[in-house]
């Protein structure tokens, strides 16, 4: 920026420096002559509106302008035709961190909202600190599973003397089997157990000699309503068993001679359905089914026999088993009738 015509300068062979408050009695001079004074007139320090700083170094001096006219203000003088501008002086040092202002006052209608944040730091270099504290012990941590058994250390020696027992140890881990024993002497033989159940029939025997003389018969009634299934009927009424073939204790007849048999039953029905079969050697011969609530049936059949086959009565369950027991249920047999030739049938 150009400077005014006129310049605040010494006088003479008179260096000081002017004092602040002479500039200030010259800017207020300019500012109050208006008219006479343009504004690209008025010097730099005149238009500086801010803070007033402090007071920098000494300017280097410039070169000496021409001898100007003498000014009719007293004190103050305007300098002719100005000199051109001087270089601009030293940076003057930095002035000392004033005092922190009071606080800012927010209007009503003024919302405060925080600044973003500053940029980080750059990272100290300062030197390693000291070893902390030991901290507080941990608590106990988990079991560990049991490892493997080891393998049989080799047995000390016992250089030792007899002296007072000690306290007896733990109980140690449970050996290895041992090898099997000799087999010990043959024990006493216990008592004979209950009779067992009757076993199956076997294979039929060779044919036995005829006898035709034996005339083989039997007669039996029943004295136990509703038998049991599964099993020979038990007709423990004997009425006729002058040979002893037939068994009152199981109701099972045996031939004694091999031969043509003949077989008949009548049975009391009562209550229940009756189902009942004629076995021989566990195959049922011939089966009956009476429905009545109350009645009787019979039942006859002609059978080959070989000396020591089977025959029995059956019912089929417990609920099909009606057979009451009276006078009119009885099982008997007739004797075989001879052959002519002398055999059986």
């Amino acid at each position: 920026m150009d400077e005014p015509e006129r310049s605040f300068t010494p006088i003479g062979d008179n260096m000081t420096e002017p004092s602040a408050g002479a500039l200030e009695a010259y800017c207020l001079m300019l500012q109050q002559s208006p008219g006479s004074v343009t504004p690209d007139q008025v010097p730099w320090f005149c238009r500086y509106e801010g803070e007033k700083g402090h007071r920098g170094p000494q300017g280097l001096m410039g070169p000496k302008g021409e001898r100007g006219f003498k000014d009719p203000v007293p004190d103050v003088g305007f300098c002719c035709p100005e000199g051109a501008k001087g270089e601009q002086g030293l940076d003057g040092r930095p002035g000392d961190q004033g005092p922190k202002g009071d606080d800012g006052v927010c209007l009503e209608t003024c919302e405060s909202s925080q600044g973003p944040p500053g940029p980080a730091g750059v990272p100290g270099m300062g030197p390693k600190g000291r070893k902390g504290d030991m901290g507080d012990m941990g608590r106990p941590g988990v079991p560990g599973s049991v490892g493997e058994k080891g393998e049989l250390g080799p047995q000390g020696e016992c250089n030792c003397t007899d002296g007072v027992d000690g306290v007896e140890g733990q109980k140690g881990d449970k050996g290895d089997t041992g090898e099997e024993g000799r087999m010990g002497p043959e024990g006493q033989t216990g008592p004979q157990g209950a009779k067992g159940n009757m076993g199956d029939m076997g294979m039929m025997g060779r044919p036995g000699p005829c006898m035709p003389s034996i005339q083989s018969a039997f007669a039996a009634g029943l004295t136990s309503s509703y038998p049991p299934p599964n099993a020979p009927v038990v007709f423990s009424h004997i009425h006729y068993n002058i040979q002893g073939s037939y068994d009152p204790s199981k109701g099972i007849y045996t031939a004694p001679i091999n031969g043509t048999y003949l077989f008949s039953y009548h049975l009391t029905v009562y209550e229940r359905v009756l189902k009942v079969g004629l076995f021989l050697n566990f195959k049922p011969m011939v089966k009956t089914t009476d429905t009545k609530v109350l009645g009787t049936t019979s039942q006859q059949i002609i059978v080959h026999m070989a000396r020591g086959d089977r025959v029995w009565i059956q019912v089929k369950d417990k609920v099909t088993n009606g057979m009451f027991a009276g006078s009119e249920s009885i099982l008997h047999h007739q004797p075989p009738t001879p052959p002519a030739n002398g055999g059986s049938r």
